[in-house]
């Protein structure tokens, strides 16, 4: 198991979608490809409340095979990120509430790593 795990906080409106980035490394330090990765899974949390139980994803459709870098929402640094993923916003509409989001990314030899997000949603008048 992995243990590079770092929680990424946001701030975002209730009722609004969150783009979760973030560059995934291996056991290895080196940076998750498609070909690496049998699958990925994801759930989302309100306290002990599951809001969205673990489901799988498409590698393909949250990893990229290379860093991506030039994009305005990665501000972290200027290396990049290689997983992009997309919370709906109905997972996310409750007013000043910390949702959990856990990621868990199992490699080709059963190897494991996670990442995990805190969204807080802050109320707005308009939703």
């Amino acid at each position: 198991m992995s243990t590079n795990v770092e929680v990424t906080r946001a701030t975002i409106w209730e009722d609004g979608e969150a783009t979760n980035l973030a560059r995934i490394t291996g056991q290895d330090a080196a940076a998750i490809t498609q070909a690496s990765l049998t699958s990925v899974h994801y759930a989302v949390y309100n306290g002990a409340t599951v809001v969205q139980a673990l489901t799988e994803l498409t590698v393909a459709n949250v990893v990229f095979d290379t860093l991506q870098t030039g994009d305005a929402r990665w501000t972290v640094d200027s290396t990049g990120f290689n997983f992009e993923h997309q919370i709906a916003a109905s997972l996310l509409s409750s007013p000043d509430t910390s949702y959990r989001v856990e990621y868990k990314f199992t490699f080709t030899d059963a190897t494991k790593t996670y990442a995990v997000f805190i969204l807080y949603t802050r109320w707005i008048t308009q939703s």
